[in-house]
């Protein structure tokens, strides 16, 4: 599918009006903008995006959101019939556009399938989906209008918050590594006792695992997003409004502050990582990472920040 439907077609003019951000439209304001497209896709009525300022603008009758500032080069393509909206970030200009024009990502309606099974004394709020093969345990709280796809396993205790996405297949609230050998070499395992906390309008993505703490609770703050193939050990502190990227590993008490950016592929080894920090991919992160900063490499270290 090369452009998707707006549900409420209008203007240019009209749809920067609503978003209500800072932009400058060269060309016609009037184009209407009746679908979204990539750029390399995009006809009459289209919008797309360009994140960096494209060489060559020859997609006629459309509407393309390019980076301010405007200048010749880029406002020449108006003349072929395109029409301009200059912003400072093309890329969340346009998701802010498409959650106008399509609204938000469609779920499933709420509803149990047949096959879900879900425990007793679980306290499962309005307005849920459990999708086919879903399991909820004893004891777990599942939050209103929160949506958990098909075979995801929600242990015993787990409370996840309302308008939480669990997606196909992910595990929360399972026994993690949590060893150590006596005198003998004899293998002993910590018993996980905790549980796992995740707060209201987080993601978990995809064959994601995170495990129940021992002493204490694993925790996924608000409006956090877990990428697929994740794994989470038990005890790890995630704050609110992180995006951790996909096939990220976080060791048994790693913790990761609020607004901070993990990369896919990241390595966190049981250490503390600070506030708005940005960890590059496949870093490999073995030491303290303060706020604000930028690390990347293997191991991790500090390259930019504060």
């Amino acid at each position: 599918m090369s452009a998707l439907r707006a549900l409420a077609p209008m203007t240019a003019a009209e749809l920067v009006a609503a978003l209500g951000q800072p932009a400058r439209i060269v060309g016609d304001p009037a184009r209407r903008i009746e679908s979204l497209a990539p750029l390399e896709a995009v006809g009459p009525g289209a919008l797309a995006f360009a994140k960096l300022r494209p060489a060559d603008l020859r997609a006629s009758g459309a509407v393309v959101i390019v980076p301010a500032p405007a200048d010749d080069a880029l406002s020449s393509g108006a003349a072929d019939g395109v029409t301009l909206i200059h912003v400072a970030d093309p890329r969340t200009y346009f998701i802010r556009a498409a959650r106008h024009l399509v609204g938000p990502e469609r779920h499933p309606l709420p509803g149990r399938a047949g096959s879900a099974v879900v425990a007793a004394d679980a306290d499962v709020g309005d307005d849920v989906h459990l999708g086919p093969a879903v399991v909820v345990g004893a004891g777990a709280v599942i939050g209103r209008g929160s949506v958990l796809y098909a075979g995801a396993r929600i242990h015993d205790g787990v409370e996840i918050g309302e308008g939480t996405v669990v997606q196909a297949n992910a595990v929360v609230g399972s026994q993690g590594q949590a060893y150590e050998r006596d005198s003998d070499g004899a293998i002993l395992e910590l018993p996980h006792l905790g549980r796992v906390i995740i707060g209201a309008r987080s993601r978990i993505g995809a064959n994601t695992t995170i495990v129940r703490g021992t002493l204490r609770d694993t925790v996924i703050g608000a409006d956090t997003s877990i990428g697929n193939n994740v794994n989470i050990g038990h005890n790890v502190v995630v704050g609110a409004r992180c995006f951790v990227g996909a096939g990220v590993v976080l060791a048994g008490s790693s913790s990761v502050g609020d607004d901070s950016w993990v990369s896919p592929g990241v390595v966190v080894r049981g250490v503390a990582v600070g506030r708005s920090v940005t960890l590059g991919a496949g870093a490999i992160v073995t030491r303290p990472i303060p706020d604000g900063k930028t690390a990347n490499g293997f191991p991790a270290r500090v390259t930019a920040g504060d």
